[in-house]
Parts: structure tokens; sequence; C-alpha cells
């Protein structure tokens, strides 16, 4: 980590030259930028066709975007914005800590433009757009006819990484095109400050290049063979040396100065292709003799940790400037052209971008095939009502609370008004938390190590789930009793020590007869003991209930309001659902980060594809236009309580209503004759463990 330090604290930044959603998802790459060790993300095609190729974790959408009948060009498109805005949101506070000096994240226009100028810029600003992220930059390549698109998009307002820079006067073009495109916004009236842009040297192509023509030289002998083999591994660090006196010399002039006085900032060098692409090369070369004031290196995870472990953090780009002017002049002696080199490269790089780019469709392309078949003569129809919901905003009328979504009945309607809370539940988590951890460490000093839930329907059985698949800790011993049979009771009570238990009693209504007669009972037993009995006792219902009024009447440990716009069902992520998960041990952050994470998938302007709840209803309409109005989920084993929940919030929402939506059963597959044409299949996979081979038949 000191070479890091150390190369920051000498003006470079360095950027990591990956994306892809394991880093974001597992946090590895906030806990980059949080210890400092990258400033800035850059991406391509390539880095994303190896993501999607080498993990499950474009699965869903894929699998979404393709049974809505997206092609693979979109697919990959909504991936790419996807993971880009994820991963500028984990370096947001960085571009706002340094006032956007870094902090940014790299995204490419359609490398097939690179010969088109037009398309390129509308290319930019869709992508700028639909990004919409202050601290994204639209990539785009240094070719002739991206220098007048660079210029117009910085005119624009939007951020460029300018790509593919082979050579110097090609670099001179660029940075031309940064200072007329600033000033064309100062002439214009616009603000400068806001507007960001690195222009990308790539480094060791240069090297592999030269290298392979020196190589030729050597082979031959003679008299030029000696003074061929002492410029190997040269031409890059040269090129970059003198590039950098090109910058130094264009962003102190007059010219840039004036756009500085106006807020503009530096368009800074950044060097790319910075692998070790020669095995007899160190591999932090192109690290180590690439540091100076005002630049960024772009690193891919091997080199960072290169870097990291035995990197050399001096200043370097300004050291043998006349050696470098040497060894270009030597090279032309040897009959190899710097300016027919880089042109090949900068035509070989842009051939690469498109294979990339091809590679990654058909990556999608191939991904996909499989996922078409799944859902056989559902198609369709399904893609005719994800067409339907887009079109009526379903989304957003839920969001807003419009209850003609479900009925045109006036009754009714009241009463749905009032049981759509549990959409805001994600975000009241944190202030539920730190009461409920309050609430747990006092329990446990008072001595307590059980408790039972007493409760009935939806009251108790999100609780059932979490404690039967959610995993949970050992906070305490908890036990779900949600029956008055006399059976289920004693077995409870056998297993728990009425002095060491806390019983919590949870009725919506307050006047449930389940609960309330289960109180009865141990009140009655818990007071055989002890002279206050109260203090065992939680009831968590509605504000204003008669379970409310006893409570506090028999002086209950605590009575907890639960939200009176949130049915008894839905309220998982109510104190009905949050106060037994505490006292079993759930981790309430993972369950709050994953509320979020399901919040915003189903947020109001995502499309139906892309909204994994409005999507699930569209399979389910589709189904039932074809006939299929039963539905029977398959669980992997561990998941069985959650299938009994679901069955649940169907029947309320819409079973209840005549809608044809049959009970859902967590039952392993059966054969096919147990199913006939009337019948939606859904799979709920976690570890994949049910037997493929039961589902052969479908």
């Amino acid at each position: 980590m000191e070479s890091i330090r150390k190369l920051h604290e000498l003006g470079q930044s360095l950027w990591l030259d990956t994306i892809q959603r394991d880093l974001l998802e597992s946090g590895e790459l906030a806990r980059l930028v949080a210890e400092d060790q990258i400033r800035g993300v850059t991406t391509n095609p390539s880095i994303f066709a190896a993501a999607i190729e080498g993990s499950d974790l474009y699965t869903a959408d894929l699998r979404r975007m393709t049974q809505a009948g997206w092609g693979e060009a979109r697919i990959f498109d909504a991936l790419a914005i996807d993971d880009v805005r994820a991963a500028a949101g984990v370096l947001l506070p960085l571009y706002e800590q340094t006032n956007g000096g870094d902090g940014y994240v790299s995204i490419e226009v359609n490398p097939k433009l690179a010969y088109q100028t037009q398309a390129t810029i509308q290319e930019a600003r869709r992508l700028w757009e639909i990004v919409n992220r202050p601290n994204v930059m639209i990539k785009i390549p240094a070719t002739e006819a991206g220098i007048p698109a660079i210029r117009e998009s910085i005119a624009a307002g939007i951020n460029v990484n300018v790509t593919l820079i082979f050579s110097i006067e090609r670099y001179i073009d660029v940075m031309e095109a940064y200072l007329a495109g600033m000033e064309a916004r100062l002439t214009d009236g616009d603000s400068l400050d806001h507007v960001a842009s690195v222009a990308s040297f790539f480094v060791s192509r240069i090297d592999s290049a030269v290298d392979r023509l020196l190589e030729n030289v050597v082979a031959q002998g003679g008299d030029h063979a000696e003074r061929a083999e002492a410029l190997l591994g040269k031409a890059a660090i040269a090129s970059a040396k003198l590039a950098y006196a090109q910058f130094e010399a264009t962003f102190s002039g007059p010219r840039f100065q004036r756009l500085k006085a106006n807020g503009a900032r530096l368009q800074r060098p950044l060097w790319a292709s910075t692998s070790t692409k020669n095995p007899n090369y160190p591999d932090s070369y192109y690290v180590d003799n690439l540091i100076g004031p005002d630049t960024v290196n772009t690193v891919p995870a091997q080199t960072l940790d290169a870097f990291r472990d035995h990197g050399k953090a001096a200043l370097t780009l300004e050291v043998d400037i006349a050696a470098s002017r040497a060894q270009f002049e030597a090279l032309e002696t040897l009959d190899i052209s710097m300016a027919e080199v880089t042109a090949q490269l900068e035509r070989e790089g842009v051939e690469k971008f498109r294979q990339a780019y091809d590679a990654v469709l058909k990556t999608v392309r191939n991904h996909a095939k499989p996922i078409q078949k799944e859902l056989g003569p559902l198609t369709g129809d399904l893609q005719a009502v994800l067409e339907e919901l887009d079109r009526s905003e379903v989304a957003s009328r839920l969001w807003e609370g419009d209850t003609a979504l479900w009925t045109d009945q006036a009754n009714a309607a009241r009463e749905i008004s009032q049981r759509l809370g549990w959409l805001r539940l994600p975000q009241e988590i944190p202030d539920q938390r730190k009461k409920l951890v309050a609430f747990v460490q006092a329990a446990k000093d008072d001595g307590f190590k059980t408790a039972v839930l007493l409760g009935m329907g939806g009251s108790s059985l999100a609780a059932d789930v979490m404690r039967r698949d959610f995993n949970p800790g050992t906070e305490f011993d908890f036990h779900v009793l949600d029956s008055t049979d006399p059976a289920s009771v004693r077995s409870v009570q056998r297993k728990i020590s009425l002095e060491e238990t806390i019983f919590i009693v949870a009725s919506k209504s307050g006047g449930t007869i389940e609960p309330l007669t289960l109180l009865t009972y141990f009140w009655d037993e818990v007071s055989k003991i002890c002279e206050s009995p109260g203090d065992h006792f939680v009831a968590v219902t509605d504000p204003g209930t008669s379970l409310e009024s006893l409570a506090r009447e028999r002086s209950f440990r605590d009575v907890l309001a639960a939200p009176s716009d949130v049915g008894g069902r839905s309220s998982a992520l109510s104190i009905f659902g949050l106060l037994p998960a505490s006292l079993m041990g759930v981790d309430l952050e993972a369950l709050h980060q994953g509320a979020l994470e399901m919040s915003a998938a189903c947020k109001p302007g995502a499309l139906p594809v892309r909204n994994p709840g409005l999507f699930l209803g569209a399979v389910m309409g589709a189904a039932a236009r074809n006939g299929r109005d039963k539905l029977t989920l398959i669980a992997d084993p561990g998941w069985e309580a959650f299938c009994d929940w679901v069955e649940q919030l169907i029947a309320e929402s819409s079973g209840k209503r005549g809608m044809g939506i049959l009970p859902v059963v967590g039952e392993p597959p059966e054969s096919a004759r147990a199913y006939t044409d009337d019948r939606l299949l859904v799979y709920l996979r976690s570890e994949g463990s049910t037997s493929r081979a039961a589902f052969s038949w479908w």
C-alpha cells in the first residue's frame, strides 16, 4: 500500500481497468475505493464479455430481457449501463470529496461508429443522458472522425475519456479538440467547471508493435543489430514521456490559462494498456516508469496487485526526455516509422474494439438461446402483457396508490388505499433497527434466552419464514406458536423455560382469537412463577387496538406499534417481522440492503422488463391468458416456508377476488402426469440442488 499512497501523493491517480458485477455486489470495489487504492474505473466490451461468460450474476437480467423479446445489442447496452451506474454510485463520494477531480467511471460508445462523426456524437449524447451520472465519462476513440465528435461532446458539457491514442500527433489533435470545445462553451456562456476529460494514451501496444520490428532487425544481424536490441522495450515509455511534454506545454500556455480562469479543468493524460505483454519486462513496468503530476494510470487487477506489492513510486515521466527524443530518432535510422506504426495500431485498435463488441453480443446471444425456450407458448402473451403494463404505467400508478389497478368499487378501493404502506418499509428499517438492537440487548441483560411468538396468519407467517429459511443466528431460541391445538402448545412449552422466555403477542387488529387465547394461557402459567408477569410479554399491534390497551393495563415489557396502513401478510419488514428477526439473530443490515435493492429495482420509472415484481406478474398474467390459472412453486430444499408465505400474498392480492390463481405449494416436482395444461410451474432456485432430471420433462 505504501507505493500506491506515494504514487497518489506524487499527483497520479490509479483507475481500475475492469468492471463486473461481482466486484460491485461483493463490496470489493467499495473497499478498493475506501482504501484509496483506486480512484476511478474504466471498462470496455471485452471486459463485459468475460464478466457475463464467467458468472451467473447477469442471468436473472438476461432471462427477463430475452423473454421480453429484446435483442442482444439492447441487452448488452442495458447490462453495461446498469454496472456503470452502480460503479458511479460507489465512486460518487470520492467525486464529491475531490470536487470532480476523481471518482469517474467510463463507458464506451459503440466501436462500430469509430469512423462516423455524427453517429458518434449522437451515441455519446445518448449514453450521457441515459446513464445520467455526473461522474461518468463517455469513451470516444481518437480516430480522425472521432476528433470533431470529441470537440462537440465537450462543447455539449459531456465528460469525455478520449481513447485509442497512439501517436503524439494525434494527441495534439485531441488536446486541440478539448480546448476548442471548452472555448465554445465559454463563448456560449456555459459553465466550464463541471466538464472533465482524460486523454488515454495506449502504451504497451506500442512496445509490442515496435519490438516485433526491432527483433527482425536483430535477427538479421549486421551493424544495426546491437542498436536495435538496445531499443527493445523503449518506444512506449519514450512516446509517453514526449506526449507528457506536449501536455505540459499546451496546458501551461495562455490559451488554457484563459479557460482555467473561467473554471476549466486540465485534460489529464491517462496511460492505458499498462499490463505488461512481454514477460521479459517487469510486471509493473508501465506504472513505475509513467508517474507524474496530473496524470492517470488505468490498470488491470493483476497490475494493481503487482504495483502494490513491489512497485516503485517516483517521478519518472520527466526524467531523460532528451534520451526519449534520441530513441525516436534512432528508430527512424533503423527505418522504423513511428507514424506508420501508430497508424497501424489505431486501425488494429478500432478493429479489436469492434471484435470485442461482436464477441460480447455473441456471448449474450449464446446465453439467450436456451432462455428463449423456457416459456414456450407463453412468450408471445408475455411480451404483450409487458407492453400493456408499460403503456398503462402500472409501476408509477402502484407507487402513487392508484386503487383502480385493483378495483372500481368504492369500499374495496378505500380498503386497498389503506394497505399500501409496505412500499415505504425498506426506507424505515434503519430507524426500527436502532430500537430493536436496544430492545434485544436489554432482554439479554435481564436473563432472557428464549422467545415465543404468539400469532396467527400474517402476524406470524413472516417470522416463521425467517426462522425456517433465513439461517438466523443464535441470539434467542425462537419458536412460533400459531395454533391453539393443545398438542402444539404442550410441544412448545416442553422446549422452553418460562423464567427465561419472552412472549410476543402479535395481532394487527388486536382482537385475533388465537393469539389472545394463547396470551391468556401463558399469562396464567408465567403468573404462577413470577410476581411481574408483564415483564415476559411484548405486544405488537396497530395503534389504538384493544390489545394495546390490555398490554398497557398489564404493564407489558413493551408495546410496539405497527403501521396501520400495512396488511398483515405484507408486514415482514414492519415491526411484525423485524422484532422476531432481531430476536432470532437475522442480519438486519443484510435484510435492509436486500430490501432497498428490490425496492430500487421496482421503482416507478423502471420498465416492466427491468422490474422483477412486474415481470413475475406479467408471466402469471400471460399464463392466465393461456388458461394456466393454477400456480405451483417448486423450491430447493430450505425454501418451503417461503412458498407458504407467497401463497398467502397471492391469495390476499388476487385469489380472494376470484382471479383464478389457486394456492401455491412448495413441493418437489412430480411426474409430468401430475400436472395439466392449466398449471404454471415456477422453480425457486437457491443453490440449484433440485435434481435437473426432475425437470427433464419441462
